[in-house]
């Protein structure tokens, strides 16, 4: 199995699982786009509504013990909606090779940007300082059942803004 077919894969897997951990909400897939220019990105892979907030969320799947910033081509667009109530955007990264789900907001990767940080690590960003979810997730023969109720814990944006700070 490609990184693309695990990119896929796990694309399908966050959907029927979040419909799972919410199932009278609304979980759309973007189309991707078809124009045949690479710098081309969708603002995210998935619009969720769960009821009380709306998310944009991008499907990460990563091989590597960290996923490198510079992989999350829509982090720029996706910053631009901090400002919006009620909207919470951000990566949902399967680190594939070890069986983990994580949630990151993208306000939370703007911070570890600003601060020098290329790439998330769980082992190395402390979670005192920026915010991330670990995903409670069980692994199955390839994918993971996850349990994304969990994403009624992110905080607001200002509070999201505000995290970790002294």
């Amino acid at each position: 199995m490609g990184k693309n077919d695990k990119a896929y894969g796990f694309e399908q897997k966050f959907k029927e699982d979040y419909l799972k951990a919410f199932p009278n909400a609304l979980c759309f897939k973007i189309p991707n786009q078809m124009s045949g220019f690479y710098s081309v990105n969708n603002l995210a892979d998935f619009l969720c509504f769960d009821s009380e907030r709306l998310y944009f969320i991008d499907c990460k799947a990563h091989g590597s013990a960290s996923f490198p910033f510079d992989a999350f081509p829509q982090f720029d667009r996706l910053l631009s909606l901090e400002h919006i109530s009620k909207l919470v955007t951000g990566v949902a990264l399967w680190l594939y090779d070890k069986d983990k789900v994580f949630f990151i907001p993208t306000i939370s990767i703007d911070k570890m940007k600003k601060d020098g940080i290329k790439s998330f690590n769980p082992d190395k960003v402390p979670k005192y300082k920026y915010y991330y979810l670990s995903i409670p997730s069980v692994k199955l023969r390839t994918y993971m059942n996850s349990d994304y109720r969990v994403l009624k814990d992110v905080p607001g944006n200002e509070e999201l803004r505000n995290w970790g700070a002294k």
